[in-house]
Parts: C-alpha cells; sequence; structure tokens
C-alpha cells in the first residue's frame, strides 16, 4: 500500500485464529474444500464485529489449505461436540451448521478478534477504513459493496448514471459496484461507483454522462494517469430553413439538471437575433450580445459552494433569439474521486468538467449553409455552458497534469461579433475569472452569446 493507512480484517474464531484458516468477506471461515463455515459474526459499517448470523455459500478457493486443512475442521467439531444445548453440529459434508448466539465467542473475544493492521488474510476481501471523512457520502454504508478485486481500465467505457445498479463489467473484467441515485444532502442525487482499487492508465479514457454526479468511491488507491472526461457537448447551430433549433449537445454526468433553475442561461425569446446568456455556477454567466433595441438572454445565477458540498454539475447555456435558432452549450458534468489509501494523479492525467460552448449563427440569405430567412444580416450565438464540480481526497493527493473546469464559450453570432469567454475553476476557495459578456450590440448581425461559469475544484490531501 502507498498509505498507512490500515485495513480491516475479520479473523473468525478461537482455533482458526491460531491455525491461519481462510476468510470470506463475511468473516466466515473457510474449510480444506472452500467451504464457507458461518462464524456468527460480521462487520458492521464502523468495522466491529456483531452478532448477527447469516448463512454464506460456498468459499472463493481453497488456498489457505496448507495452514488450515484438518485443524479448523477438528478445532470446530471439537467447539461444536463442548457447546452443549446448541444445535450446531458437524454436517454430513463436515462443515459446520450454523450456531446459537450461546455458541458465539464472548464480547471479550470477539473484540480481540477484531484487528487494524496491515496483514492482509487469504480468502478474505480486505476493505480499507476512510480514516478521515469524505465529502458528499457515508463510505461506512457501502463496505459490503467493495469489489473483491481490482479495478484497471483497459479500454475505453463511457458511464451513463441513473442507468441499473449492481456489479458493472468494464472491458469484459469485473467493475465497480454501482449504487443508483443516492440522495446528497441539500443536492441532487448522486451515483456511486464503488471500488476495492481503481487504475485510469495512459491513453485510457473514462466518460461520465447520465441524469447524476458521480463519485468514485475507492477503497484502497487511485492511480489516475489517463482521462477522466464529464464535459458537456457543444450546441450547435439552427437549421438553415429556420424550422426549430439546432440539436442539443450531451451534457456531462448531473449536467442541464431541473434543479438548475435560475441558473440556466436565458434567451430572448421575443426577439430574433440575440444571443443566448450563458449558465452560471462558482459565477454568474455572461450576458448574451443584443441586436439593435433587443437586449440578449440573462446569464444563469451563480449556485453552489466553494468546497464542492453538494457536489454539483454545470447548467446549460441559453439559445440565441428565434431565427435560425443556434442552441446553448450543454452544462459539465461533476466527478468526486475519494480513495481511502492514496490518491495519485500523474503528470499525464486529465479531469475535466467543462462546459459545452454555445452554438454559432448563420448568415441570413441564400446558400447552402445560410439562414434562408432575411438577407445581409446574422443570427445570434448560443450561451456557453457552466463547468460543474470537482472534488479530489485522499492521502498524499497533489494536483497534476490537467485539472479544467471551465464553461463553454459563447458561439459567435452570424456577424462575428465579439462572444462571451468562459470563466475558470475556483480551486479550493481563491477566485476564479468569470465569464464575460458578449463585448458588443451586434445590431444587424445579431448577439453573440454569452460565456458560462467556472466550476468549483477541492482538493483535500489527507
Amino acid at each position: 500500500m502507498a498509505s498507512n493507512v490500515p485495513r480491516i480484517s475479520v479473523l473468525a474464531a478461537g482455533a482458526c485464529l491460531a491455525l491461519g484458516c481462510g476468510l470470506t468477506a463475511d468473516g466466515d471461515a473457510v474449510e480444506d474444500g472452500g467451504t464457507a463455515i458461518d462464524t456468527g459474526l460480521s462487520i458492521g459499517d464502523s468495522g466491529v464485529a456483531d452478532t448477527t448470523t447469516h448463512t454464506d455459500g460456498p468459499g472463493p478457493d481453497s488456498s489457505a489449505d496448507s495452514a488450515c486443512s484438518s485443524g479448523c475442521a477438528d478445532a470446530a467439531d471439537a467447539d461444536a461436540k463442548d457447546d452443549v444445548g446448541t444445535e450446531g453440529g458437524p454436517s454430513d459434508t463436515g462443515s459446520i451448521a450454523e450456531a446459537g448466539p450461546e455458541a458465539a465467542a464472548p464480547d471479550s473475544a470477539v473484540a480481540d478478534s477484531t484487528t487494524a493492521d496491515t496483514t492482509t488474510v487469504p480468502d478474505a476481501t480486505v476493505v480499507e477504513v476512510f480514516d478521515y471523512t469524505p465529502s458528499n457520502f457515508n463510505p461506512a454504508l457501502y463496505t459490503s459493496d467493495v469489489p473483491g478485486t481490482a479495478t484497471t481500465l483497459g479500454c475505453a467505457v463511457t458511464y451513463v448514471s441513473g442507468g441499473t445498479g449492481g456489479p458493472l463489467t468494464w472491458c469484459s473484467q469485473p467493475g465497480p459496484y454501482a449504487v443508483i441515485s443516492v440522495p446528497q444532502s441539500g443536492g441532487p442525487s448522486v451515483d456511486i461507483l464503488v471500488f476495492s482499487d481503481l487504475t485510469i492508465p495512459v491513453g485510457m479514457t473514462l466518460t461520465l454522462q447520465g441524469t447524476n454526479p458521480v463519485i468514485l468511491a475507492v477503497y484502497g488507491d487511485a492511480t489516475v494517469a489517463g482521462t477522466i472526461d464529464a464535459s458537456g457537448g457543444s450546441g450547435a447551430q439552427g437549421p438553415t430553413n429556420n424550422q426549430g433549433m439546432g440539436q442539443l449537445g450531451v451534457p456531462g454526468a448531473g449536467g442541464n439538471a431541473p434543479g438548475c433553475g435560475s441558473s440556466a442561461g436565458h434567451a430572448n425569446t421575443g426577439a430574433e437575433r440575440t444571443g443566448g446568456g450563458g449558465g452560471g455556477l462558482a459565477q454568474g454567466g455572461g450576458t448574451g450580445g443584443a441586436t439593435g433595441s433587443y437586449q440578449g438572454g440573462t446569464g444563469g445565477a451563480a449556485r453552489g459552494m466553494t468546497d464542492a458540498k453538494p457536489l454539483l454539475a454545470g447548467c446549460a447555456g441559453g439559445n440565441s433569439g428565434t431565427e435560425c435558432e443556434a442552441t446553448g452549450g450543454a452544462g459539465g458534468g461533476a466527478v468526486q474521486i475519494s480513495a481511502a489509501g492514496s490518491l495519485t494523479l500523474t503528470s499525464t492525467s486529465v479531469i475535466a468538467t467543462n462546459g459545452g460552448a454555445g452554438g454559432t449563427g448563420r448568415t441570413e440569405g441564400g446558400g447552402s449553409s445560410n439562414c434562408n430567412t432575411g438577407s445581409n444580416s446574422g443570427t445570434g450565438g448560443g450561451g456557453g455552458g457552466s463547468a460543474g464540480d470537482i472534488v479530489l481526497e485522499g492521502h498524499n493527493a497533489m494536483l497534476l497534469g490537467s485539472v479544467t473546469a471551465t464553461g463553454g464559450a459563447g458561439g459567435a453570432s452570424g456577424g462575428n461579433s465579439g462572444a462571451g469567454a468562459g470563466g475558470t475553476r475556483v480551486f479550493n476557495g481563491a477566485s476564479g475569472t468569470s465569464p464575460t459578456s458578449a463585448s458588443s450590440n451586434g445590431g444587424n448581425n445579431g448577439g453573440s452569446g454569452g460565456g458560462g461559469a467556472g466550476g468549483y475544484v477541492q482538493l483535500n490531501a489527507q
């Protein structure tokens, strides 16, 4: 391990402590043949053994039989014979039937058999303890979901949040365990992807889309040398026949959420060629460009907190005026990486929650690429989407590589009047650069879009 954080493993009882039996993830001893012996003990969220009884299936394997082959069974048989009045006894297959409460070890023995150290117990799923309080979720609730194998990304993966939960398969290999739509205090629901260890190598990309922000909860070490991309897609030009609007960009995970409300960029729906306003988050969005006496769309309001609690995604930019209507950029998603062990970002790592750029306007008049309404003028551009939040926390965490939460630029009008620039990230509470409004009144050339706001980036090094 790269850190000194203890790992919790459950040592079953009496004889197995001395003989080195294998254990299942539930703390059950594993016999010579790989059959789980129910110890009647389980690990609660706090890592302390309790007396909840349950039945387990076969153990993972029989790799511990050299240390335990007959000793555990003999010791267990002896214990069962000595426990007068219990219903447990040797089964036909040599495994031990589930014992009643009176057969359980005394409280003092239970306490002594729960060890916090760096020893790896064969055949047990070892879960590293969060020795700090991570942001936006309770790690104790998901220890039973920790996969038995580490995840190394071996291909490009797109995860769409808000879908189906349970164990995932990535690149034909076991991936994380997905917990879907977990309520977040003061904010939108999140998806939690539970890993034992996580590695994203150079050249590999994890793309995050869907309805919810995403938390990567790593109960071990996390290393990012590749890319995690939760950026929003760009808006598009309106159709040339002036029927409807351009295509919408795909938001990052949790972007364009209904909760954006007034933080989404606005359009002046009563005008034909105005620019759309930028989406808001860490700052307010920029205002879209005016056309003559018609004002451009206003920027979205700022929202969220500097520590990214709750974890919020970005909001869409506003559309242009109604003539060959360009769409605003999509909001960037939100992503959090919380590692119980070390969090390593290399110089090649890329983590991005950028907002999408606004769609550009068209020139009026004939021609296959022109807006076929009017002549000698330009249509408006869409506003830029705002970026989403990024939270990075773990032992020895440092901000290396490229970590960006930049708002999308406003789309230029058909007459190329000055579009607004996107805002930049607010890192650990320090002020970022605010997005700018469209720089001028476009007049007959149409108004450009305002820039989208940056997002909050929080680094919590342990």
